[in-house]
C-alpha cells in the first residue's frame, strides 16, 4: 500500500469543555483479563513507519507465540492508515497526536486506546548550506510537513514559541518521500520530520536542526470502536498492546542491536541507523489527566493559531479500558 497518499483531513465542530479525570474513567468499562481469543483469528494492523511495531516486534521477539495471527498493512505515513482505520478496514495503528483533535469532533469509528511517550524522533530541519539559523526567520518560508502527522501538532508548537502564527510560513504538504527529494533540490526552506527520514537526511545530506518540539509529543494507539466492542478482537487488542509497549521497551534499552537490525532489514546507511536507534522513545504513559490537558492544550492552539477554526474537546477521543491491565504490567 506504500505510495497511497491520502490526506488525513482534520475536521472540527463543538467547543472543548474542562478536563475532568472522573469523566474519562466512566467513558467504558475495564477490558476484562479474562476475555479469550478464540482460534484462528487474526488482527489488523496498520504501519505508518519503517520502524514501526511489525520490525520492533520481530526483532524484540514479543510476535513470538501469538495465540493469533497478526496481518500488517504497511503506509507510508500514519494518515492514510488512520483513515483505514476509520473505515473500518483496520483493527489498529499507532500514530501521533494530530489525529487526535479529528476524532474529538467526531467521535464513534476510532479512539485513542493507548498513550506513550513519542516514538520517534522528530525535528525541524533546514538544509546543509541554509542562512535561516532560527525559527524567527521562517516568516514567508515553505516548510515541508506530511498534513495531518503527528509533527503538525509539533510545528505549531514550535512556531508559536517564536512568536509566530500558523499563518506566518507557506506549509507545503508532502509525503515523506516527496518532501526528502523537495528538500534535497531546494525546493523547500525547512522540514518537520521523524526518524528514520530525519536522521538520513542529517547524515546523507548534511542536514541541521532547528529546533525540537518541547515536549516531544505523544503517540497513541487508536483502535477502530467496532473492533473493541467485540470482545474477541478486544482480548487480541490488549494483548497486541502489550506486547508492542514491550517491544518498544526493548528497542529503547537495546539500541545497538536495533541499529543492526535497521541496517540489515531496511539497507539504511550505518551512520544514520545509529544516530536514529540512539534516540528512540516510546516509554508508556497512562491516560490521565496530566496527558489529556496536555492534548487539549494542544487543541485549543490549533484553534487560537486559525489551524481549526472551533475549539474541540479531546475527552471525546479517548477509552481508557485498556488502561488499568497495562498499568499493573507496566507500572505495577
Amino acid at each position: 500500500m506504500e505510495g497511497k497518499r491520502r490526506r488525513f483531513l482534520i475536521q472540527t465542530a463543538g467547543a472543548a469543555t474542562g478536563i475532568a479525570t472522573a469523566l474519562l474513567a466512566s467513558r467504558k468499562t475495564e477490558a476484562a483479563p479474562s476475555d479469550t481469543i478464540k482460534p484462528n483469528s487474526v488482527l489488523n494492523v496498520g504501519v505508518g513507519s519503517v520502524l514501526g511495531p511489525d520490525v520492533q516486534m520481530r526483532v524484540s521477539g514479543f510476535e513470538r507465540d501469538l495465540p493469533y495471527s497478526l496481518k500488517w498493512a504497511n503506509f507510508e505515513a500514519s494518515p492514510p492508515a488512520m483513515e483505514a482505520l476509520a473505515n473500518g478496514h483496520l483493527d489498529i495503528v499507532l500514530g501521533g497526536d494530530t489525529p487526535l483533535l479529528s476524532l474529538a469532533t467526531s467521535p464513534g469509528r476510532m479512539v485513542a486506546v493507548q498513550a506513550r511517550a513519542q516514538a520517534l524522533f522528530a525535528a525541524l530541519l533546514v538544509p546543509a548550506g541554509s542562512s535561516i539559523h532560527s525559527v524567527t526567520e521562517l516568516k514567508g518560508k515553505r516548510v515541508a510537513v506530511y498534513h495531518g502527522a503527528g509533527f503538525q501538532g509539533s510545528l505549531i508548537r514550535i512556531l508559536r514559541e517564536a512568536g509566530l502564527r500558523w499563518s506566518d510560513i507557506q506549509p507545503i504538504y508532502l509525503a515523506p518521500g516527496d518532501a526528502m527529494a523537495a528538500f534535497t533540490t531546494g525546493k523547500v526552506d525547512a522540514w518537520g520530520i521523524w526518524d528514520p527520514n530525519a536522521a538520513i537526511a542529517q547524515t546523507q545530506f548534511g542536514a541541521s536542526i532547528l529546533s525540537v518540539p518541547k515536549p516531544s509529543g505523544y503517540g497513541f494507539q487508536y483502535a477502530n470502536a467496532n473492533s473493541i466492542a467485540d470482545p474477541n478482537k478486544r482480548a487480541m487488542i490488549l494483548d497486541y498492546l502489550t506486547r508492542s509497549q514491550r517491544a518498544a521497551d526493548w528497542i529503547r534499552t537495546h539500541p545497538a542491536q536495533w541499529a543492526q537490525e535497521v541496517i540489515s532489514s531496511s539497507h539504511m546507511p550505518k551512520n544514520a541507523a545509529l544516530l536514529s536507534a540512539g534516540r528512540t522513545g516510546g516509554k508508556y504513559t497512562p491516560i490521565d489527566s496530566t496527558l489529556v490537558e496536555d492534548m487539549q492544550r494542544e487543541a485549543n492552539d490549533f484553534a487560537e493559531l486559525g489551524v481549526l477554526p472551533h475549539r474541540v474537546d479531546v475527552r471525546n477521543a479517548f477509552d481508557t479500558r485498556f488502561d488499568p491491565a497495562l498499568e499493573k504490567v507496566f507500572h505495577g
